[in-house]
């Protein structure tokens, strides 16, 4: 089960999947609630983010953005360097919410 990353906008919207504003970890039953109910999702993200964000992430989300192979080995690259730097910080005992740096 654990956590799941939930993207506000699917990740087939290349110009903001690996966006950090664009998703939210949540727990396999709140995301599958979620998914099945698309004005709950919206009511959800415009709470948490407010309608600015909300609006930026939609102009993002409708500006085409090619990725190439090599952006994708890029975005991972630095991904997986942020769940490093975050393991790191869980052992040396930080509690709450660490923020990650986001590609974009």
């Amino acid at each position: 089960m654990g956590l799941h990353c939930s993207h506000f906008y699917k990740r087939r919207k290349r110009s903001v999947r690996w966006d950090a504003s664009n998703c939210v970890s949540l727990c396999f039953g709140c995301h599958g609630e979620m998914e099945s109910n698309p004005p709950a999702h919206t009511d959800f993200i415009l709470n948490l983010v407010g309608q600015g964000m909300y609006d930026i992430l939609t102009e993002k989300m409708n500006t085409p953005r090619k990725v190439t192979k090599k952006d994708e080995k890029e975005i991972a690259a630095h991904y997986r360097q942020e769940f490093r730097r975050m393991e790191k910080l869980r052992e040396s005992g930080e509690v709450g919410r660490i923020e990650f740096l986001s590609y974009q």
